[in-house]
């Protein structure tokens, strides 16, 4: 959408994940001759929490010309001399043509230019112009064309391409923001009818703009490893050692969002064992806690029973969090007996992936 002061207007190019405009101070200048500076928003401006979240990020927003503006003689007007295949039928040098595109139609050649500007074979040398400051007091300059706007975690700016969409990802602590690459026009003019895409739009040619771009988000989950190791071992039967694992939205404990439980075998052949839980909530505060684990073991020296850690806090740790249990066995202690360590699977469905999660229960027992 464009905004304009009170008044909101909507401009063709908003998709699914939506680019908006926003607009201030017009000013007459020539098209093909004007510069537009530009602020850009991850995320609409009325979306507080998605900013907020958005703020911490290490992301990065880039502007392909994919096609330069081209004077329509003896009208305040532009059509497109294209860099990129549009594909049959979509002659964007016909400004004809141009006047029959409907917000549907925009969608599809984001599409399309989005295939072609990011696949990883592609050999398109296109004008490029990256931005990695964003909101209010961040502004650069855009010449006039038709620019595709490709948002990104600045680590990672590979696209997901499939024949119906082209996706690209910024990430925090706790989401994923999902973005379609988006087109959108420079200059542009205030609506005419609603519709901001006619470059025959009532008024001025806009000198300043707000680029703000709409994400889905979803929740992003991390893996954890926990791990279980003896330093010897004597007994003839192998012996379980029960974990609990449990994620919150912080280190007050106050909203717990995820628990789950474990049991790690070692024997006589292996003296270690470790699980795998790939759905532990992102930037959460984990705490792994050992609730079993029979008489005859001791923690070894240096290691604890319950490890906690924020996942919202970068360290030096390598590869997936892991939580590192190891205990020393006392054979002079009686090995206890008649434990039934009771586990009951529930299942469920998020984002169409099955997940097992395990609920336990200790059942009698005698030390």
């Amino acid at each position: 959408m464009v905004i304009k002061g009170n008044k909101v207007i909507r401009i063709g190019l908003a998709a699914l994940t939506g680019l908006a405009v926003v607009t201030a101070v017009p000013k007459a200048v020539n098209a093909i001759d004007q510069e537009t500076k530009i602020t850009v928003y991850l995320a609409g401006t009325s979306d507080t929490e998605y900013l907020e979240d958005l703020a911490d990020a290490d992301a990065a927003v880039d502007f392909y010309l994919v096609a330069d503006t081209k004077d329509l003689d003896g009208f305040d007007a532009y059509s497109y001399t294209p860099y990129v295949d549009f594909g049959e039928g979509a002659d964007l040098s016909d400004y004809g043509y141009l006047q029959t595109l409907d917000t549907t139609a925009w969608d599809k050649l984001s599409l399309t230019a989005g295939k072609a500007v990011l696949a990883e074979d592609s050999t398109l040398d296109l004008e490029k112009v990256t931005v990695d400051k964003f909101g209010e007091g961040n502004t650069v300059n855009l010449h006039s064309g038709l620019w595709l706007a490709v948002p990104h975690d600045k680590a990672n700016d590979k696209a997901e391409i499939t024949d119906d969409a082209v996706t690209t990802k910024i990430t925090t602590d706790r989401y994923e923001y999902v973005y379609r690459p988006q087109l959108f026009t420079l200059p542009t003019k205030e609506a005419k009818d609603g519709i901001s895409m006619s470059s025959e739009d009532y008024g001025d040619w806009l000198t300043e703009l707000n680029v703000v771009l709409k994400p889905e988000r979803k929740d992003r989950f991390v893996k954890i490893v926990v791990q279980k190791a003896v330093q010897s071992y004597e007994q003839t039967t192998p012996a379980t050692f029960v974990f609990r694992v449990a994620a919150y939205a912080d280190s007050t404990k106050a909203e717990k969002l995820y628990e789950n439980y474990v049991g790690l075998t070692v024997s006589m052949n292996n003296f270690s064992d470790k699980a795998e839980f790939t759905d532990i909530p992102g930037g959460s505060y984990v705490v792994v806690t050992e609730i079993y684990k029979g008489s005859s073991y001791d923690v070894t020296e240096g290691t604890a029973e319950e490890i906690e850690k924020d996942l919202s806090i970068a360290t030096e740790e390598t590869g997936d969090p892991l939580f590192d249990f190891n205990d020393s066995y006392v054979p002079s202690r009686k090995t206890g007996y008649g434990i039934n360590n009771h586990f009951e699977a529930s299942k469920t469905t998020v984002d169409g992936a099955e997940k097992v999660n395990w609920k336990y229960a200790e059942q009698g027992g005698n030390e």
